[in-house]
């Protein structure tokens, strides 16, 4: 059996169920997924403040697993909080759900829509996706409130018609927790795929543990250990 686990870097369970009922539904048969969230941090990642508070709690539960036996990691998180360290922390792969969803969207379409939480994504995603994405809104929903599947399933729908309507050809859901909603009836509307993150990140952890591949030590080189005080 491969052993993937996947990382949500956040201290509630709210997702747990739902993120693994769906990361199964993609992986091989012979992949043995895990789940699990942080002891410390904050309750959702909306800002990058909030990541920056939880970035070593993220690193240190990575480190954790791979010392446990997993074979790879899936940072569950579509702002991929410090996937960078994991990456030279750990030897094992590491993937980040936002890093796979956006390479593969790449491979079906060439305008890029980001439909992600609040406003404070809007604009990191902006950033940090500059020339990789056409178009980067918001459902205008928190986090803690996409359980509530009618208000999100009839937002995303005017979302989706918005950005095909500017001339976006794939949508990526900016978000891991967007999940539980009939994507497929929105796909068929507007002709336009919808790439779940939580897919993209296992399908990649998986190809890359299969592969025997893992982050380049050359882009991602081991760091120093040093004092911290």
């Amino acid at each position: 059996m491969i052993r993937i686990d996947i990382l949500v870097p956040v201290f509630v369970d709210l997702w747990d169920e739902k993120v693994l009922e769906a990361a199964k539904k993609v992986a091989a048969p012979d992949v043995d997924i895990h789940i699990c969230h942080l002891e410390h941090g904050v309750a959702s990642l909306e800002s990058g403040y909030d990541v920056a508070v939880s970035g070593k709690c993220v690193v240190d539960k990575a480190q954790e697993l791979e010392a446990q036996g997993s074979q790879g990691i899936v940072v569950y998180c579509f702002k991929d909080p410090v996937i960078d360290a994991c990456k030279e922390k750990l030897n094992i792969p590491v993937v980040g759900i936002r890093e796979a969803a956006i390479a593969l969207a790449g491979l079906m379409g060439d305008n890029i829509a980001v439909i992600t939480t609040r406003k404070f994504s809007v604009a990191q995603y902006k950033r940090v996706l500059k020339g990789k994405v056409h178009e980067v809104t918001c459902l205008d929903i928190p986090v803690l409130e996409l359980g509530d599947y009618e208000r999100v399933y009839k937002t995303l729908d005017e979302r989706v018609g918005q950005v095909a309507a500017k001339g976006s050809d794939i949508v990526v859901l900016g978000c891991g927790s967007i999940l539980n909603l009939d994507f497929h009836s929105i796909e068929e509307k507007y002709g336009i795929p919808i790439v779940l993150p939580v897919y993209a990140g296992v399908i990649a952890c998986e190809f890359m543990v299969r592969t025997g591949l893992k982050q380049s030590r050359i882009a991602y080189p081991i760091p120093d250990e040093k004092e911290f005080r």
